[in-house]
């Protein structure tokens, strides 16, 4: 039988027993094989992984980091069949808090996860070195985001299912800068671009140049307002010189053609 020797010190009317021994599970280490076949190597308390251990699950997978109580939690790196695998927080078996998730082709995703599931916000690397910071759906650009390209170019604006959609913003590394609306990832719609050189354009876009009607601005004072076609002065329009005198007529290809 075993001794146990209690202690009783009194505190006015209270009074505090302290057990000197008291008996407990002693988490041990070793290797273990569970019921549904999982091999288990770690530390082990009351029949449980408790602490730190490594699982090679059945189906291939495999885990390894703190444990409580039979489930993974804490932080620990999960590694998936065909080369995905996520390193970071874990709570209750399930991928909860910060971490990362390497994709097969060598992208990741940083930020937090939820019953398992990439959150509404995090970042995105490309394995070609650009990345993207903002909101997410379902795995995909989706909301308000910045990407910024590897070459220096940038763009800040709208994305649905990703792709750059609404309203947004490009800057290029050159200094130009693009405003406006996009379509399927490129320039179209109602949108103003700014050269580095001090030259503006507002109006309508396509497929990412200048097409339909607007006017250009030009550093010198000089301006253009008509159609334009493939980026260009292309149509009926008018030019406005910086002394005060103008020019109607018709463009090709940024050239004044006729009278």
């Amino acid at each position: 039988m075993r001794n146990t020797i209690c202690l009783i010190v009194p505190a006015g009317i209270l009074a505090i027993a302290l057990s000197c021994s008291s008996g407990g599970p002693v988490r041990q280490t070793g290797n273990y094989t569970l019921d549904d076949g999982t091999k288990y190597t770690g530390q082990w308390l009351n029949s449980k992984p408790d602490g730190t251990g490594t699982a090679e699950f059945a189906d291939g997978t495999k885990y390894t980091g703190e444990w409580l109580s039979g489930k993974r939690h804490g932080k620990g790196t999960y590694y998936f069949q065909k080369g995905a695998r996520y390193e970071g927080e874990f709570k209750d078996n399930q991928r909860n808090g910060n971490g990362i998730y390497f994709f097969p082709d060598g992208t990741k995703f940083e930020g937090l996860f939820t019953n398992g599931k990439m959150a509404d916000e995090g970042t995105f690397y490309t394995l070609s070195g650009d990345k993207y910071v903002g909101q997410f759906r379902e795995g995909q650009f989706q909301g308000k985001g910045t990407y910024f390209f590897k070459d220096g170019n940038k763009y800040e604006g709208d994305y649905v299912k990703g792709r750059r959609e609404g309203q947004g913003a490009f800057y290029y590394k050159n200094g130009d800068k693009y405003e406006g609306n996009f379509t399927n990832g490129s320039m179209n719609g109602i949108g103003k671009y700014y050269t580095a050189n001090g030259d503006r354009y507002e109006g309508e876009f396509n497929k990412g140049t200048m097409q339909g009607r607007g006017k250009y601005f030009f550093s010198n004072g000089d301006r253009f307002e008509g159609e334009f076609k493939n980026g260009t002065m292309h149509g009926n329009g008018v030019y406005f010189y910086n002394d005060g005198t103008s020019k109607k007529g018709r463009w090709v290809k940024g050239v004044a053609v006729g009278k």
